[in-house]
């Protein structure tokens, strides 16, 4: 089973991902630091020499590739559920996970990271691009199996969530 943890950039995929991953001992898979090892450069930097189109073409095809894991926990790029039908795709190949969050609780977490986030390095209204840029993408992520409030997850009750789901 592979459960893909879908949500806005600083919602806490990541750190989720290391707390399910270890209680339901499956693989963590982040697919941001999956792409920066398969290019040898920073997502960053992909996206600076690339560009966002490119980079959205690679990370479609690195998320067929994650049928290869069984047991593993995934987190996905922000934008990975808007682009190329992946989030349906997800929805049928495991069970997805919105970690949702308000605007201003995500440019709390955001406004000090924007230059480690390429889409986000080059808003001056930082809280304004946050609250567009999530109106667009919250019917993708409205779409996962399970939501979760991201300011106040608790591992063991996502679990508890998932178990229902797990063979």
């Amino acid at each position: 089973m592979r459960i893909y943890i879908v949500g806005f950039p600083g919602s806490g995929k990541t750190t989720l991902l290391k707390h399910l991953a270890k209680r339901l001992h499956y693989q963590g898979l982040d697919m941001d630091q999956l792409l920066e090892q398969k290019f040898s450069m920073s997502v960053r930097d992909y996206f600076a020499q690339y560009g966002q189109a490119s980079f959205r073409e690679q990370e479609h095809l690195l998320l067929q590739e994650t049928l290869q894991w069984d047991n593993a926990v995934i987190a996905t790029g922000g934008g990975t559920p808007c682009f190329y039908r992946n989030m349906q795709w997800m929805n049928t190949h495991g069970i997805t996970l919105y970690l949702e969050m308000n605007a201003k609780a995500l440019f709390s977490r955001l406004q000090n990271a924007k230059d480690r986030r390429p889409l986000l390095s080059q808003e001056t209204d930082l809280l304004q691009y946050i609250e567009q840029t999530l109106a667009e993408r919250a019917p993708y992520y409205e779409s996962a199996i399970i939501k979760v409030n991201g300011l106040n997850v608790n591992a063991d009750e996502v679990v508890k969530q998932l178990k229902q789901y797990l063979p």
